[in-house]
């Protein structure tokens, strides 16, 4: 099963160097400029443990063996508006 967005948000919060503007970003899921797309990331992750929606397309990703949404990371979101409003709907 794929992790949960609470588990995403954490998995963000491991000292990594962000910068923004020459500036270290010390907490990035808490920034006004990172935040918000943080929680729509988490709130698709969540979406892949919601029992109700058991037809989402998941896949494998490897080397984890963790199963993600299929198209979450793609450039262009799920597939376009009418694949967004379908798998979100």
């Amino acid at each position: 099963m794929t992790r949960s967005g609470d588990e995403y948000v954490r998995g963000l919060r491991d000292g990594r160097t962000v910068l923004l503007n020459g500036e270290r970003v010390a907490d990035v899921t808490t920034h006004p400029a990172f935040a918000a797309g943080i929680r729509t990331v988490a709130q698709l992750y969540d979406l892949a443990h919601d029992p109700r929606r058991d037809d989402l397309p998941l896949a494998a990703r490897w080397p984890a063996d963790q199963q993600v949404l299929a198209g979450a990371a793609h450039p262009r979101g799920l597939g376009g508006a009418a694949v967004r409003d379908q798998i979100l709907g």
